[in-house]
């Protein structure tokens, strides 16, 4: 497979796997093709969109219907944190689609920063080889202000309400009972583990250890949550059993847990260190062995998600092909 070409397919491949993840949250125009059976993490959904749903216009028109829809439920603190600690660079772009959803709703306070104004704007649509799509019509004023160019976003209003009996669509229920507040997550990841350590949840969720200790010690005071004391000062926190089922609808088809920040910013390095080196004259051999190093350098970021093993392309031979085994192993790995 040459370089030009499996960058095209793990960027078809991407836009496929949001339609999918956007789908079984409500998304309008998309079929639920299969379910994943993991939790869908909506604001690291939407920091990925934010690179690749540019690929397709119709997505990213559905994926805002979508945030108009259930802003309620969309923790946008928690985003910008997470797009600061791992360093996202689709900030811009979804920057610009807050504020479109602000638009809609006068009781949403979402702010991003402006990037600065010493670039002219850049086209937001791209085709999956990356080129720059036409923009049609009037700009829009707000993608405008944010750097991008493309028409009058036009709201369709017909993205569906979440499922909330569906395992994938677990953290959104959580949030319809407990609010935006860590109170969700801390909860969905005491359902999903046998313990929690408050350093592991912070890390995983994207929120203060600060945040996650206090809250954990409040929540201890309703008898669901406990504390127990390992070797050492270590608390490790719990959830019997016996109260997870109220909060699962069935506890035998519990969700998987994944940390989708983590996996998603390694995708976008992945996407983006493919890009660099495919625009280089390097030799083959020379190309493999950056390849290599690529694959070694976000390889953590997948492993801190959960993924441990990838990718098996690592420890093939020179002679043989490292991107066919590595789009192996990303498809392994999604789906």
């Amino acid at each position: 497979m040459l370089l030009n070409e499996f960058r095209t397919r793990l960027t078809e491949y991407l836009v496929h796997f949001l339609w999918r993840q956007w789908a079984q949250l409500g998304l309008a125009s998309a079929a639920v093709e299969r379910r994943d059976g993991w939790v869908i993490d909506p604001e690291a959904l939407w920091l990925l969109s934010g690179t690749f749903a540019r690929h397709d216009a119709r997505l990213f028109d559905e994926i805002l219907d979508w945030l108009a829809k259930h802003s309620a439920f969309i923790n946008v603190p928690r985003m910008r944190s997470l797009a600061r600690r791992l360093n996202f660079r689709s900030v811009d772009a979804v920057g610009a689609m807050a504020d479109v959803v602000a638009h809609t709703n006068s009781r949403l306070h979402w702010r991003f920063s402006l990037p600065g104004s010493n670039h002219p704007a850049e086209s937001l649509f791209l085709d999956m080889a990356g080129t720059s799509q036409p923009d049609f019509g009037e700009p829009d004023p707000v993608f405008l202000r944010f750097g991008f160019k493309r028409g009058r976003v036009d709201l369709r209003g017909l993205s569906r309400r979440f499922n909330a009996v569906m395992p994938e669509c677990a953290l959104l229920r959580l949030r319809a009972l407990f609010g935006t507040s860590a109170r969700a997550e801390i909860a969905l990841y005491l359902l999903t583990h046998e313990m929690a350590h408050p350093s592991l949840v912070a890390r995983e969720t994207g929120f203060s250890q600060k945040n996650i200790q206090d809250t954990l010690v409040d929540m201890c005071a309703s008898g669901i949550v406990h504390a127990a004391h390992l070797e050492g000062r270590q608390k490790m926190y719990f959830m019997k059993k016996e109260h997870r089922v109220p909060f699962l609808h069935q506890i035998e088809s519990a969700p998987r847990w994944v940390a989708w920040p983590a996996l998603f910013r390694g995708l976008e390095l992945l996407a983006d260190g493919v890009a660099r080196i495919a625009a280089t004259d390097m030799s083959t051999l020379l190309q493999t062995s950056e390849l290599r190093q690529l694959m070694s350098d976000t390889q953590p970021y997948f492993e801190m998600a959960g993924f441990t093993g990838p990718f098996s392309s690592l420890l093939l031979s020179p002679g043989e092909d490292v991107l066919t085994s590595l789009f192996s192993d990303l498809q392994k790995m999604l789906g």
